[in-house]
């Protein structure tokens, strides 16, 4: 695991989800931080966005103003990958805006 990676990404996995979660990470290209986006979902269907309450990596402040452009906004108290660390709560949220 790299260790820099696990405080912010995966600090509320158990130990052997954070490790193979880890695993898997590759390199991002800067251009997805910086290239416009040609299309854009959410302008034109139904959107809910998961503020990660407690994320490290992008700081709860930053995912609300982010979601106010969702039609829905919920919130959950995890990190950075709900999928991981609260899979059916988070499957508890999408069925019910679904």
């Amino acid at each position: 695991m790299r260790p820099s990676l696990a405080p912010r990404y995966v600090h509320d996995c158990a130990p052997e989800l954070a490790a193979g979660a880890t695993t898997r990470l590759v390199p991002q290209t800067a251009a997805a931080f910086t290239q416009p986006a040609r299309a854009a979902a959410w302008r034109s269907l139904p959107s809910t966005y998961v503020v990660c309450a407690d994320d490290p990596a992008t700081p709860p402040d930053v995912r609300r103003e982010q979601a106010k452009r969702a039609g829905t906004v919920v919130e959950m108290a995890c990190g950075h990958h709900p999928f991981l660390t609260r899979p059916a709560e988070l499957a508890a949220v999408l069925r019910q805006v679904g």
